[in-house]
């Protein structure tokens, strides 16, 4: 049926793939169109009080369209005349994204950070070698720190899970959130905001921020890049130099 995937199907047989598949695959539930779509089992280590397990996942691999063609959001393969492949024009740092992003780059001992407060709430001082974390679990906000310099502030969604600490559960932030977001919004409807991101990778897209040294990265409940109706899990701001 579509002659130009012949080799893609020979290369799919050999590493244990489905076969071109066009609707909705039945392990992924996902709509392709011109695709070749592949179940992927990992495994993911869940934690639940003192006992922890590896569970077994599966995610969505896309393969590649047809020659002329790009994989875009939703899964669509769109001819390529039709592809805006420049990322957005950077964002405009105002509001709740530049006072935050003025913290960003403080050190942890920097009086600015030591009387930071947040509506009474407890923070909690999590350490490893490297890395320090200060978290406001009942309020959805965390600050992350490399070698003592913060590099990530994290505003999360209710439930978002901060694997890096240990910690299972996140409160919802509840105050303003940076350039205008809100946790409703799906991938698909930030992209019609902002435009293509500097950089997406399977849950998560990053946008470059006008005049500064940092980037906006939104992490989503998904392991596929093309997953449109993703909802928010947490909202990032990053030195640009930093990891993650």
């Amino acid at each position: 049926m579509f002659p130009i995937l012949r080799p893609v199907l020979v290369l799919c047989a050999l590493q244990g793939c489905s076969a071109l598949h066009v609707g909705t695959h039945e392990t992924c539930g996902e709509t392709v169109t011109r695709t070749v779509l592949e179940a992927v089992p990992y495994y993911e280590q869940q934690s639940t009080g003192t006992t922890t397990r590896m569970v077994e996942r599966a995610f969505c691999k896309y393969w590649v369209c047809e020659e002329g063609y790009s994989r875009q959001l939703g899964g669509e393969c769109v001819p390529l005349s039709q592809v805006n492949f420049s990322p957005a024009a950077p964002l405009q740092s105002t509001g709740v994204a530049k006072i935050f992003g003025l913290m960003l780059g403080k050190r942890l001992d920097d009086p600015e950070i030591q009387n930071f407060r947040l509506n009474g709430a407890t923070a909690e001082h999590e350490q490893s070698i490297l890395e320090d974390y200060i978290i406001f679990r009942d309020k959805g906000l965390e600050f992350n720190f490399w070698q003592r310099v913060l590099t990530h502030v994290y505003f999360f969604n209710e439930g978002s899970r901060d694997a890096a600490v240990g910690v299972l559960e996140m409160h919802r932030y509840q105050g303003s959130l940076p350039f205008g977001l809100s946790f409703s919004l799906t991938r698909r409807q930030v992209q019609n905001i902002f435009g293509r991101p500097m950089f997406t990778l399977d849950g998560w897209d990053e946008y470059d921020i006008k005049d500064t040294r940092q980037i906006l990265k939104i992490n989503y409940d998904t392991n596929s890049e093309y997953d449109a109706n993703a909802k928010i899990l947490s909202i990032v701001l990053k030195s640009a130099d930093a990891a993650g």
